[in-house]
């Protein structure tokens, strides 16, 4: 939110991660009323479709909108505004490639997720400066957010691991020599995921990363342990005692944590 205002994407993609090429803009809550982006003042591209994700940066209190088909869009708290594609930025948007997630850092840095391009990691700095980043055959990143030791994490979709990428740029967004990623998945000691793949991830306000799958729902308690040699394995989390005792949502198919 930002001024105490709910801002919500129009947009839709598949469950095969294709785009829809919804118009319906963007809508924000505020004075009691819904407002939808393409019937008041607000600025418009109508070449980018399907808004879906969006993030406050509450350093700066500006707010940064994702068309998923074909760019992002940069709301600064002053009024004023700029767009974000292909021609402008590190992101590759040719036919089969989407803006499937950002998020902003302590420090005001986008972070994106450009889906199946061969770089799907782009940064912009707070200073203007983008860049976009190799991370193994893993092209199909979505849902990024950050975790307390300032590491991306993102949900791997489409691809035969799948799983959760973690990357950490060690606090040189632009310097990639000294960059890592990490691909937690099913097995013992890499994630102890129910399942490679992941539908829904978040951190809470502990720090602790819950992921979402098709078999059920995992925490992760030390996610600060992905670079630093010791475990980091998923757990499912027991309730009730006795013969009562079971896993919290057992099996069920977990499709958005917020």
């Amino acid at each position: 939110d930002r001024n105490c205002e709910i801002w919500i994407g129009g947009g839709s993609i598949t469950s095969t991660g294709g785009a829809t090429f919804s118009l319906k803009g963007y809508y924000i809550f505020k004075d009691n009323q819904w407002i939808n982006s393409l019937d008041q003042n607000y600025p418009y591209n109508p070449l980018y479709r399907d808004f879906y994700y969006l993030t406050h940066d509450k350093k700066s209190n500006d707010m940064w909108l994702s068309a998923y088909y074909q760019g992002i869009l940069w709301l600064k708290q002053n009024g004023t505004y700029e767009f974000f594609d292909e021609q402008n930025s590190s992101l590759t948007l040719s036919t089969g490639m989407y803006v499937s997630g950002l998020v902003t850092d302590d420090k005001s840095n986008l972070w994106v997720a450009n889906y199946s391009s061969n770089t799907p990691i782009s940064v912009r700095t707070s200073a203007g400066v983008w860049k976009s980043f190799f991370a193994g055959n893993n092209n199909f990143l979505t849902d990024p957010f950050i975790d307390n030791s300032g590491n991306k994490w993102f949900i791997v979709r489409r691809n035969s691991s799948g799983g959760l990428l973690v990357y950490n740029d060690n606090k040189t967004p632009l310097d990639e020599n000294d960059d890592q990623f990490r691909l937690l998945n099913t097995n013992q000691g890499t994630g102890n995921l129910l399942s490679n793949n992941v539908l829904a991830a978040a951190i809470d306000l502990e720090g602790k990363i819950w992921v979402g799958t098709d078999k059920g729902l995992t925490i992760i308690n030390s996610p600060n342990n992905v670079f630093a040699g010791r475990p980091y394995d998923a757990a499912q989390i027991i309730i009730g005692t006795g013969d009562n005792a079971g896993y919290l949502l057992g099996a069920e198919v977990i499709t958005s944590i917020v």
